[in-house]
């Protein structure tokens, strides 16, 4: 759609638990099409593999990410 911009087709939803990392999830909503963009914290990141249940040291602050369409991220901000 023309004119249409990261804050219309992403959804960042934040988990916070006592005693727990805070946690982000990061939802590319556009079932269109792929996305790409970053992802910056307060603290170092860590990115989730569902695949393996593996959380995985982003190296810092910032993580680039690529969404196919429809498809999510689950990050862990380090304490």
């Amino acid at each position: 759609m023309p004119g249409q911009d990261f804050a219309d087709t992403t959804l960042v939803t934040r988990f916070d638990a006592p005693d727990a990392a805070t946690r982000l999830m990061v939802v590319n909503m556009d079932y269109r099409k792929d996305r790409t963009f970053d992802v910056t914290a307060p603290t170092p990141l860590e990115h989730f593999n569902p695949q393996t249940g593996v959380w995985t040291a982003v190296g810092n602050c910032t993580t680039h990410l690529t969404f196919t369409r429809g498809s999510d991220v689950l990050l862990r901000l380090t304490k």
